[in-house]
């Protein structure tokens, strides 16, 4: 309740003897069974039944748990994942053995459980045959080692991941399926050279951005393992492909330094073979067993390095930025407006973005609506919009939206267009030629004509007090001599 600081209580699980290895996995999707916990592990129901993989769910958060039962039916199950699909199915991969004399048997097989856990419908081989790391001897390393599947799902599919052999070393690969679990892809490797060995994979998908890290050896020189990485790879596309390899640690470590303390194999290396990883949709988070300072405590009792340590790391996600620029801008009808749409490259993002521009509300002419970005890792891309609002545009302000779309990321840049009616006086606008004269008739034809009137009325007064003023004193005006009492317009001659 408060980020793992302090527990209510512990839930002991009973009627399995000798359980190993617990997977958890639990129901988010909001529907009739959300916040149902499942748990898969391995175990005896009974002191004679056989050593296989069982399932029990909790309906009241991990207070209590139901009677646990084997998974898949025939008990031929081991090394067990699990994980939930949007629509609340459960499912539970193994590895497949004899569950009489525990023979490998050579396939991976991935069981489908419905109505919260309660109902085992079907059981499929989802890798057949499988080429299983047995050992570390099979991959150069001195601690134990031997394939354990990993599950995820999402809306576009369930995910099984497993390290292999047939390519003659350890390589980490993909299987997928979309039509709930009941038919399988051919294998897609994952890790993006064959030089080295790569094990122990464990798989996250959020955001539809499946990550799955692993184990690395391609640093190593020799033909024993004494360097050892994490390495990462993302899919966009809902397995169908995936990035290039990316390493997470800093620095290799010596996966043998450190002997096991306790049964079985005591004394004998030991590589915790726990491995994890969480994702958002930005970033991921594999947690793994590391030995870089393993040594900075040494036991002598049975001289070993005893410090391995739990390491973990936020990885950033391939992604991509967009931005509009200018923010904002006014344009008046019949002139041109423009923007700059830029894209980045982030994280290493590779790949096409698919462009949609539209506006609101409705009705700004723009140019492209539609667009296509190819962006390389680490690059950058650009077009301009052009705006152009005619007479018939609506004067208003329009949000210019920018939907940028590549795989499963979706990013929205804006913009604000402010359509005005064109000016005349104060700033210069452009306007076609029969426009500009319709307007200047308007506006300026009835203030001239106010002029010309005026002026006539004017002169028409002047003519008649100069006669008047002649009549009156029987004399005539000197053209010489200025006339003070009125304005000098020019010389009047009678």
């Amino acid at each position: 309740m408060n980020d793992g600081a302090t527990y209510s209580g512990v839930t002991l699980i009973t009627n399995v003897l000798s359980a190993d290895k617990p997977w958890i996995a639990v129901d988010t999707t909001g529907g009739p069974y959300d916040g149902n916990v499942y748990l898969a592990f391995d175990g005896s129901l009974t002191p004679t039944s056989p050593f296989a993989s069982v399932f029990t769910r909790s309906v009241d958060g991990g207070r209590t748990f139901s009677q646990p039962f084997y998974v898949p039916a025939d008990d031929t199950g081991e090394l067990a994942g699990v994980t939930v699909d949007p629509a609340g199915n459960v499912y539970v991969s193994t590895d497949a053995f004899d569950p009489v004399t525990g023979a490998n048997l050579n396939y991976i097989q991935v069981s489908k459980l419905t109505n919260g856990g309660t109902t085992l419908v079907q059981n499929v081989r989802a890798v057949d045959p499988a080429s299983w790391i047995e050992n570390g001897t099979s991959i150069g390393a001195t601690f134990r080692a031997f394939t354990i599947p990993q599950i995820a799902a999402d809306k576009r599919g369930v995910y099984l991941v497993f390290d292999d052999l047939r390519l003659g070393n350890s390589s980490v690969f993909l299987t997928r399926s979309t039509d709930g679990g009941s038919t399988w892809t051919s294998p897609l490797r994952v890790n993006d050279i064959l030089v080295g060995q790569h094990f122990f994979p464990t798989i996250a998908v959020s955001g539809g951005i499946i990550d799955v890290a692993w184990y690395d050896s391609r640093f190593n020189t020799g033909s024993t393992m004494t360097a050892l990485d994490v390495f990462l790879a993302d899919s966009f596309d809902g397995g169908v492909s995936f990035s290039v390899s990316m390493r997470v640690t800093s620095v290799s470590f010596n996966p043998g330094l450190v002997l096991r303390t306790d049964a079985p194999n005591y004394n004998e290396p030991f590589m915790g073979d726990y491995f994890q990883i969480a994702a958002t949709p930005s970033t991921a988070h594999p947690l793994w067993a590391d030995n870089r300072f393993a040594c900075d405590v040494f036991d002598s009792s049975y001289g070993s390095c005893v410090d391995q340590d739990a390491f973990t790391a936020t990885i950033s996600l391939p992604d991509f930025g967009v931005s509009v620029s200018p923010g904002l801008q006014a344009v008046s009808q019949g002139t041109t407006g423009t923007a700059k749409v830029s894209f980045t490259s982030l994280n290493t993002f590779q790949g096409t973005v698919s462009v949609s521009v539209s506006s609101s509300p409705p009705g700004l002419p723009t140019s492209p609506t539609s667009q296509t970005v190819p962006l390389s890792s680490g690059g950058s891309g650009s077009f301009n919009l052009t705006f152009t609002p005619s007479s018939a545009t609506a004067t208003t302000t329009y949000i210019v939206n920018v939907t940028s779309i590549s795989g499963p990321r979706t990013h929205s840049a804006f913009t604000s267009v402010t359509v005005q009616a064109p000016s005349v006086g104060g700033r210069v606008v452009g306007l076609d030629r029969l426009t500009f004269f319709l307007e200047l008739i308007l506006i300026w034809g009835p203030a001239a004509a106010t002029v010309a009137l005026g002026t006539m009325a004017f002169s028409s007064l002047r003519r008649r007090s100069r006669t008047g003023s002649e009549s009156d004193s029987g004399q005539a005006v000197d053209p010489q001599v200025p006339n003070m009492s009125s304005p000098q317009i020019g010389p009047c001659v009678s």
